[in-house]
């Protein structure tokens, strides 16, 4: 969020076991320079663009260990009408599966700024975590002019409904001005997929403290809800977003929209949408059709609103690319050399190897999700997509939204690949999904009678625990919805000291396909050597632990 969008530089990828960036000792320079904003072909000057001008760049990144880096890059560009230049020095470190980035950057008789992000997992949740302060005058076109410092944290996790994996997250913001104004945001969000549909309920509350004696109330303060539902009628992609405030004077709707997909050919696609603000009391609707072609798209659209006004468009737009899906150059019509990009591919994991492989296939309709921001479009017929608009330098969560798998027994496999995009490079990111299984069995004690109580754990090849189970009043324990794979069970370090147990009670349990339920049947507990007190329970027949 400090560095300015700039030039190239060398990035950073957490993957489940931690970072993978510079080799210890190894050291990568850059320098770059481009024009900003200037047109090819212009029929008219646009004087509102502030950013243009030629800017230049030059940096160094070392890596200091496996998971350490440190870099420094110094910029100048034109930012807001004049020629600004800005320094910065950052740190990158890798702690087990959270990745650390600490970045500070002097803009010249200006001010300075300082950011620290952190991501990663602890448990079951995901989490992400930005803090950006600001010293002086210091501003740039990722930070805005009256920001003070800004504070973001962001929690995900997985609720279990029965057999459904219910998507929840919870996410605080918070804003301090140069003004004195402080802005606080909370929102929480889940979402359940059922058949042929998906629904998506958010609660949001937002509210400005502080400020101008004379300032005006925000209106965007107060509580909302939000409710988005995703399906298809006759083929046609169906989405539909309802909001409504909770608090203040104007509660109640406040805002609906509808949109409707058709595919009219491989090359042709049509949008309908109607959307409604109750409190400019106006209904718009939209018609329009998108025309792509090998090298551009044309997109003609037609609009008409309730009070009377209405518009015709006519647009012809393209940007050119390396294809990160596929190799060759691809066309967008986004600024493909300001912006990052991702080059994503989706597949289904048949074997549980992690790799696409023979066996293996291409997910179609797939969302992906990268930091607070998500993909335009779903993956394609070949499970590709590419995300888009990523800003320079930002480590992101490139992953899987389990909420748009079609089926509740898949998972993604992993919490997804952290990139930091570069501007004009598109990285490549594969996903897997997994189908998923279950283990069951009864477990008995040292006494041969079914032991109730204990926590079981079921590790993968790594010995790495993926879930716990706890055996029932009848020994009865069930692991559900384990990903496609080879695991061992075993008892958990609490449980067997408890016991006097050994802890290992079973290996080479395989879920794959054809065979995803485990019946483990009756599982034996063994005496730990050297535990007297269940050597004789197990020689009694007393009953154990």
């Amino acid at each position: 969020m400090l560095r300015p969008p700039g030039p190239d530089s060398p990035r950073c990828h957490v993957h489940a076991g931690g970072a993978n960036s510079l080799k210890p000792g190894q050291t990568e320079y850059w320098v770059a320079a481009l024009e900003q904003n200037h047109d090819l072909i212009s029929f008219f000057n646009n004087p509102t663009l502030t950013e243009s001008g030629w800017r230049y760049g030059v940096g160094v990144e070392r890596g200091l260990d496996r998971r350490t880096s440190a870099g420094a890059s110094l910029h100048s560009l034109i930012f807001e009408g004049r020629r600004e230049t800005y320094a910065e020095l950052s740190l990158r470190r890798a702690l087990g599966p959270m990745l650390f980035d600490l970045s500070a950057a002097q803009q010249f008789g200006q001010g300075r700024a300082y950011r620290l992000e952190t991501l990663g997992r602890l448990g079951k949740i995901n989490f992400q975590a930005e803090t950006v302060w600001i010293d002086g005058g210091y501003s740039s076109s990722l930070v805005d002019n009256d920001l003070r410092r800004e504070h973001r944290l962001r929690f995900d996790s997985s609720l279990k409904l029965g057999k459904m994996a219910v998507p929840f997250q919870a996410a605080f913001h918070q804003m301090a001005r140069r003004d004195g104004r402080k802005v606080n945001e909370m929102s929480t969000r889940a979402s359940l997929v059922m058949r042929g549909l998906s629904l998506t309920g958010e609660l949001s509350y937002r509210q400005t403290t502080g400020g101008p004696p004379n300032a005006r109330p925000d209106d965007k303060d107060g509580a909302r809800a939000s409710l988005l539902a995703n399906t298809r009628i006759a083929g046609m992609p169906v989405r539909g977003e309802a909001r409504f405030r909770l608090s203040g004077a104007k509660r109640g709707f406040e805002y609906a929209r509808l949109s409707i997909e058709k595919n009219l050919s491989n090359n042709a696609d049509a949008k309908f949408e109607m959307e409604h603000d109750e409190e400019e009391r106006r209904t718009r609707f939209a018609l329009g059709v998108t025309r792509q072609f090998s090298k551009f798209a044309l997109e003609g659209e037609g609009n008409y609103s309730s009070d009377g006004s209405f518009g015709l468009g006519l647009n012809l737009t393209f940007s050119f690319g390396p294809n990160p899906n596929g190799g060759g150059v691809r066309f967008s019509n986004q600024k493909l050399a300001r912006t990052g990009q991702a080059g994503v591919s989706v597949f289904l994991d048949n074997d549980g190897d992690g790799r696409f492989s023979a066996g293996d296939k291409a997910l179609p309709d797939i969302g992906i999700t990268a930091g607070y921001d998500s993909a335009r479009a779903p993956t394609d017929e070949s499970g590709r997509t590419i995300v888009e608009g990523l800003r320079p330098y930002q480590p992101v969560l490139v992953a899987i939204d389990e909420t748009s798998l079609p089926d509740p027994f898949l998972r993604a496999s992993g919490k997804g690949v952290v990139i930091t995009p570069r501007p004009g490079v598109a990285t490549k990111v594969q996903l897997a999904v997994t189908p998923t299984g279950e283990v069951e069995g009864v477990l008995y004690g040292l006494s041969l009678t079914p032991r109730d109580g204990v926590v079981l754990e079921l590790l993968d090849q790594a010995g790495k625990p993926v879930a716990t189970a706890m055996t029932e009043y009848d020994g009865f324990f069930l692991f559900q919805q384990v990903p496609y794979g080879t695991y061992s069970l075993r008892v958990t370090r609490e449980s067997a000291e408890v016991l006097g147990v050994r802890r290992e009670l079973a290996s080479d349990l395989q879920l794959k396909s054809g065979a995803d339920l485990v019946r483990m049947g009756k599982v034996q507990l063994d005496a730990r050597p050297g535990s007297i007190a269940n050597a004789d329970a197990a020689r009694t027949g007393a009953p154990d632990g």
